[in-house]
């Protein structure tokens, strides 16, 4: 337990001092992104629920709103999952017979 704390302390450090600094910014991007498609898809929703547009458009709309949201948390998965990449910490080194 302790070695995993110290490795992950250690991992820590080395993400500030800027190692591996593309793969955050990259990983940041995704957050955004999915942040701003699914809140799309919900202020779509949301201007629905007060704008009545015609049957075939309203069911259109209601369906491009809906891509939107399942998409934007797609990406919020899958920048969750970058994110538990980046930051776990490296193995613990196995045992070697010659050091």
């Amino acid at each position: 337990m302790w070695d995993w704390f110290q490795r992950r302390m250690q991992r820590d450090r080395e993400l500030q001092a800027g190692v591996d600094a593309d793969l955050v910014r990259d990983n940041n991007q995704r957050w955004k992104w999915s942040a701003i498609t699914a809140g799309c898809g919900l202020l779509i929703l949301v201007f629905l629920n007060y704008v009545k547009l015609p049957a075939p458009w309203s069911r259109i709309v209601a369906a491009v709103a809906g891509v939107l949201f399942i998409g934007g948390l797609i990406l919020g998965r899958f920048a969750l999952l970058w994110d538990g990449f980046i930051r776990r910490p490296d193995p613990k080194a196995p045992p070697s017979l010659f050091k």
